[in-house]
């Protein structure tokens, strides 16, 4: 069976940081006033002002109790004993790693760069030190990592600072992997399916009942996710049937949204899953044991020794594909996404998103060289098809020399297919829900998956920015903003309007590119990644329904989304 490796992503963030932005010069002459301290009732945080960016920060804000496996979180006690101090991060969430090597990801006990803990349900707030506002905008931000990585030490001053406008940034954190998204009968009966999203549900009614102690505007929250973040905020969207309106945010900004797989909690494919980890985790594989004793054992078991036994089903799963994720649970997630965006059931008010050109590149085999090699991918990836709908499949991506020029290889072929199923139909849905969205895409270079975060969300933070690539920034982070603020994306040093979605002439994008930048290939896992940075700012406006030689692929999957499942 293929394995999947992500490996190369973390490697090509790095390298793209490191390398396309090696002028940046990390600040060091900054220092750290004390700011407000803000009551919440339950407990008080000092806040930090840093001299330099001028910005006020709460990190390590507990929004939950430490939670129990499985289990739903519940607010935090009170503790008011002291202050506690707003300038050190919370313990991240255990972190499963992606590689097909076998190792484990990031352990309570292995971690020496980031405390990991399952205490972990913190958020961090940041907002303009000196502003007069007293309702600002805010923008919820869910971290991106398949729902298996990551965490909320993502700084905004960069995206604050090149647009010059002020807004409040909460960035938050989840479980992860199976200690997030664990799912069966057992799990359903004795705990709560997807606590994961049930983590992030609380942090955002948090955001509700607090954020007006930091000045911001409950009426104004925007929600806004990159990959598995995307697909949260799509997941958001979607909660207890779309009946939630806008009680929980206004906006939606969803990049590159992540669709993986969606089963029902009890379907065959997450009980498999389950019974793997009791095998693995040494709490028996028999189907037949009574499931609270099974369930109980891995309540019990050690972090470490839970998370080795669920990194393991991991390292077995179909390349591209990462075992633990949202599942249909009949309450929170209630069908179909695929099928409930259709029907226009959604919370919120307006949506804005995107997708990268060639988001499925980094997420299929590249040793894909002859068609029987596609079509043995093709059968692993869609089991459920039949020879019928296979041959359909082949109708809307035919053989690369008849492909219009949209892929030229059998990888690129396979490539669409993924990014297409995963990504960009995903995010066509969503924007086909709403009134009022906008769709962008990003097409700078390769435009591989997750190549655009460092336009807004760069990492480490507090950096001196060289002029080479702050056009093409400011231009995406000022759409971004001022959708976020006033509902409209507006577009920066251009004649162009930003197209609505769904105006009169239906299913227009905005691409953003550059022209006469510098570039460089860089060979990652077998690709060679074009990376490009600099040059001027290249938009233009056309049609962003995903056809080839007439057909639109998104009906395809739209229609087969019972056998996907999606």
């Amino acid at each position: 069976m293929l394995l999947f490796s992500s490996s190369h992503l973390v490697l090509l963030s790095v390298v793209f940081v490191s390398s396309t932005y090696s002028q940046y010069v990390q600040s060091n002459t900054s220092s750290t006033l004390k700011g407000r301290t803000v009551d919440l009732g339950y407990s008080q945080y000092q806040g930090y002002i840093d001299s330099q960016t001028e910005k006020e920060f709460f990190l390590g804000i507990r929004f939950a109790e430490q939670p129990v496996r499985f289990q739903a979180p519940i607010r935090p006690k009170v503790n008011r004993t002291a202050v506690l101090q707003g300038n050190v991060y919370g313990a991240q969430c255990h972190q499963f790693s992606t590689s097909s090597n076998g190792s484990v990801g990031v352990s309570a006990s292995s971690s020496g760069l980031v405390p990991t803990s399952e205490d972990c349900l913190f958020l961090n707030v940041w907002r303009p030190a000196n502003s007069t506002n007293t309702n600002l905008p805010v923008i919820v931000q869910i971290h991106g990592g398949a729902y298996a990585s990551g965490n909320g030490r993502n700084d905004p001053t960069f995206w604050q600072d090149i647009t010059g406008t002020e807004f409040i940034f909460v960035s938050i954190q989840y479980r992860l992997g199976s200690f997030g998204f664990l799912a069966s009968a057992d799990v359903h009966e004795h705990g709560a399916l997807n606590a994961g999203l049930l983590d992030q549900r609380l942090a955002l009614q948090w955001v509700q009942e607090h954020i007006g102690s930091f000045n911001g505007d409950p009426y104004n929250v925007t929600i806004f996710g990159e990959s598995a973040g995307g697909g949260s905020v799509m997941n958001h969207l979607l909660a207890y049937g779309g009946t939630l309106g806008s009680t929980l945010f206004r906006s939606a900004i969803a990049a590159s949204p992540y669709l993986p797989k969606q089963y029902d909690y009890a379907s065959a494919f997450t009980s498999n899953l389950y019974y793997s980890v009791l095998k693995n985790a040494g709490c028996s594989d028999d189907s037949s044991l009574a499931r609270g004793a099974a369930f109980d054992c891995l309540t019990s078991l050690d972090a470490d020794k839970f998370l080795t036994a669920s990194q393991s089903v991991v390292n077995n799963t179909l390349f591209g594909t990462l075992g633990f994720a949202p599942v249909t649970d009949g309450v929170f997630l209630q069908g179909s996404p695929t099928r409930q965006l259709l029907e226009r059931k959604v919370n919120g008010e307006r949506a804005m998103v995107g997708y990268n050109t060639h988001d499925g590149l980094l997420f299929v085999p590249q040793n894909l060289q002859t068609r029987q090699d596609f079509l043995n991918y093709l059968s692993d990836l869609l089991p459920l098809f039949s020879n019928v709908s296979m041959a359909q499949v082949l109708k809307y991506y035919p053989e690369p020399a008849f492909s219009s020029g949209l892929y030229a290889t059998q990888v690129e072929r396979a490539a669409t297919i993924y990014g297409d199923l995963t990504f960009l139909c995903p995010g066509q849905w969503i924007a086909d829900a709403f009134s009022t969205s906008y769709r962008y895409q990003y097409a700078v270079g390769s435009a591989i998956h997750a190549i655009d975060l460092p336009h807004y969300l760069p990492q480490p933070p507090v950096l001196v920015y060289p002029s080479i690539d702050n056009n093409l920034s400011r231009v995406i982070d000022t759409a971004f903003t001022s959708f976020v603020m006033g509902g409209t994306p507006k577009l920066v040093n251009s004649t162009l309007d930003f197209p609505l979605w769904n105006g009169a002439d239906y299913g227009r994008q905005l691409t953003f590119n550059t022209t006469n930048g510098v570039s460089f290939t860089l060979p990652i896992q077998g690709l060679n990644v074009s990376l490009s940075f600099g040059g001027d700012v290249a938009l233009s406006v056309q049609s962003g329904g995903l056809t080839l030689n007439g057909n639109s692929r998104c009906d395809f999957w739209r229609s087969n989304s019972v056998l996907v499942p999606t």
